[in-house]
Formats: C-alpha cells, structure tokens, sequence
C-alpha cells in the first residue's frame, strides 16, 4: 500500500522551489506548477499497472475491474519459469493498494487471493459504494442501493 494523502503538501511545497521552467514550476492550469501533484497521483494506478506488464513474463490478461465499486486494474502474467502472477490494483481513499499472488508452475491460479480483498471503514464494516468510486471524483454513497419491492431498503 501507499499512502498519498500527503501527496498535495509534499509537491506543493517542493514546487516552491524548484528550478524554473520545469514541468512542476510553471503554472498556467490546474496540473503544472503547484497543481503539478494531481498528475503523479492521478498516474499512480497506470504507472504500478506498468510495472507489471513491464516484466520479463507475458501478460495474458489485463483488465479494468472493481471490488466492491472501487475500480482498478487486474494483470495476469505467466512468468519465465512457468509460474503464475495475479494482481489486482486500486486506489481507495488516497491510497494505491496492489494486492499481488504468485503460484508455483502447474498450480491452480492465485484467483482466490486477489478477490478476498475488501474495503473497510472506519468501524471495521464492509464498505461497498452504490456506483463507482474513482479517486479523481467524490465518493458516491454506500451501500446496497434502494431495491424497487422495497425503497427504504438500504442494506
């Protein structure tokens, strides 16, 4: 896991004093000079997704997913050796988590790894959003949506 929720500070303070007419400088619109952090937290996700797909193995399946509506990504690879990698990636309330299993040749695929990930709130319950959650917008709300027999339903 990384923490980013410091992420704003940290680059606002460093482009302070940075060299002139670097890309974290300059300003002009919201992601260059001080607004320079959106762009390193909003490419964390793809930058750790690459880091997978950047090893010596094949990739054989790389898809957009979500758990429990936050969205990410998973990678599959078979490594040199024969062994199999499944990683599942998101960020979640200002932190990139990768949850990542490795199996030995011939093994069955480390599936049941990446899917028993979950969110929790602050009480140590289940958290699950009734649309999607992206890091770049406001959390939607949580839980189970209003089913149509039942309105006041909210479980």
């Amino acid at each position: 896991m990384v923490d980013y929720s410091q992420i704003e500070k940290i680059l606002t303070q460093k482009a302070q004093s940075c060299p002139v007419r670097t890309e974290g400088c300059y300003g002009g619109t919201g992601f260059s000079g001080v607004g320079h952090w959106r762009l390193d937290y909003h490419g964390a996700l793809l930058h750790a997704t690459w880091k997978f797909i950047e090893r010596d193995a094949k990739v054989t399946q790389l898809t957009w997913n979500t758990s429990y509506g936050v969205g990410g990504h998973l990678v599959h690879l078979t490594n040199r050796d024969g062994s199999r990698t499944m990683a599942a990636l998101y960020i979640h309330n200002q932190k990139l988590y990768i949850i990542e299993g490795t199996v030995p040749a011939g093994y069955p695929e480390p599936a049941l790894f990446q899917q028993s990930f979950g969110w929790l709130d602050e009480n140590g319950r289940d958290v699950r959003y009734q649309s999607l959650y992206h890091h770049a917008f406001p959390a939607p709300p949580r839980g189970a949506p209003p089913n149509q027999e039942n309105p006041g339903n909210q479980n």
